[in-house]
């Protein structure tokens, strides 16, 4: 969104720290469902490891980063570690100036996975 970005994660309790650090933090953030069965053919391409867009334009735009994750980190996600994508392209900007977006959001992850 706008103003409070979407985050993706192939594990739900660290989908849940994001989700309590924005919280606490005030960079808000909302969880879209993880599932890259639904969204792997868009990417399917003939000549390279995959597209950079989906072939479905009316597919969800905010969950079609998050597919680049386990297509490029294989050996990472084979040794079942979490990970989360903060789809935030929208909120890092207001017109020409940078508010610092998910600079406390990560800040407070870091401090709870510190804690």
């Amino acid at each position: 969104g706008r103003r409070h970005p979407a985050i993706i994660s192939n594990d739900e309790s660290v989908e849940q720290l994001f989700v309590q650090a924005g919280k606490i933090s005030g960079d808000l953030v909302y969880p879209l469902p993880y599932c890259p069965e639904f969204f792997a053919s868009e990417f399917s391409s003939a000549v390279a490891a995959m597209k950079n867009s989906p072939k479905d334009r009316s597919t969800a735009g905010s969950a079609c980063p998050a597919q680049f994750i386990p297509t490029h980190i294989g050996d990472y996600l084979a040794s079942a570690k979490a990970w989360c994508h903060i789809d935030m392209a929208a909120p890092v900007s207001i017109g020409e100036r940078a508010p610092g977006y998910a600079t406390p959001l990560i800040t407070q992850v870091l401090a709870q996975l510190s804690s």
